[in-house]
């Protein structure tokens, strides 16, 4: 019989990843069933543990994982396979601390450090990318993606959970082409949508943020904020036949005009007395039909005006 109540039979369970996964699944059941079903006299709670460097099981049996981004590698060498919450912090006060300068987040992963339900992937389940398996020295690095699948009919409100859950390096190899595949929708949707509105010939293509648009939002930001700024926020060049423009899919959605010849006060006639002269060549984008075909009006217009003056220039000459 599996002894998860106590420092010695949890550390005996520790021999592979499935002995250590039905100690812990043991622990999280306890803690389903409630302070009614407790496995012995005179205890409310299990004794919360730190197993293998990697997780952390509170009092209801729930398991959390420590924080991968505080711990490293020779912190988990260095300690105990199961640790009591006093071990626990002694050792976060020796090893830890002194070597943190900013802010010390939570220790454990969790919505505001807290425990998170029960969450380790069953042994007999691979990684949803490599189809390997898990061991006891790489299963604290393990991602589970999640959705709901509605079942029977659509009027139904009954729902299943799913998770597919992976090896650290193979979720992200999994993210990163999911965000290359979510970005080509985002581009067929945006031509679409241009198309619509009179560009022709629409070619979209991701390029870096432009330093004049990255000083919109620099302002008095750190570094590492503005850094974080031109990571996230993606700037795509629109190509069409009349001509180009930038577009930077922040939370709030804006048009680079610069280059364009066009102005917002001309982009939003409705909001010209509001516009101090000498406001930068931005819109915003709002990405409905009657903004966008203004634009591509206003556009044709600046390319018409081009070659008048390209044709100008020739006689001239």
């Amino acid at each position: 019989m599996v002894n998860y109540v106590t420092k010695e039979g949890i550390a005996a369970e520790l021999s592979s990843y499935a002995s250590f996964y039905e100690c812990m699944r043991l622990r999280s059941e306890w803690g389903q069933h409630g302070f009614l079903d407790a496995h012995w006299e005179g205890n409310t709670c299990l004794t919360p543990f730190t197993v293998l460097g990697r997780y952390h099981s509170n009092g209801f049996g729930q398991c959390s994982r420590l924080n991968r981004e505080m711990f490293t590698d020779e912190d988990r060498a260095a300690m105990p396979p199961v640790m009591t919450d006093e071990e626990f912090q002694t050792f976060l006060d020796q090893h830890v601390r002194p070597r943190i300068t900013g802010p010390f987040y939570a220790t454990h992963e969790g919505v505001s450090g807290n425990a998170p339900a029960f969450l380790l992937p069953p042994p007999h389940l691979l990684c949803a990318r490599c189809g390997g398996g898990w061991e006891l020295d790489t299963c604290h690095d393990i991602d589970a993606e999640g959705s709901y699948d509605y079942v029977i009919q659509p009027e139904d409100s009954m729902s299943v959970s799913r998770y597919n859950f992976y090896h650290g390096a193979c979720f992200r190899e999994h993210k990163s082409e999911r965000l290359v595949q979510e970005e080509a929708d985002s581009i067929e949707g945006l031509t679409q949508m241009f198309e619509e509105a009179g560009f022709e010939d629409v070619r979209i293509a991701r390029r870096p943020l432009p330093k004049r648009c990255l000083a919109l939002f620099a302002g008095d930001l750190k570094q590492s904020e503005v850094n974080q700024i031109v990571t996230e926020i993606p700037y795509y060049r629109v190509n069409a036949k009349q001509g180009y423009f930038g577009l930077l899919l922040a939370p709030f959605p804006l048009l680079d005009l610069a280059g364009t010849g066009i102005s917002q006060r001309e982009l939003e006639p409705e909001l010209a007395k509001e516009i101090p002269p000498d406001f930068p060549p931005i819109a915003y984008f709002s990405g409905d039909s009657e903004q966008l075909v203004r634009l591509s009006q206003l556009m044709l217009k600046q390319r018409q005006k081009s070659k008048k003056r390209s044709r100008k220039n020739k006689k001239s000459k």
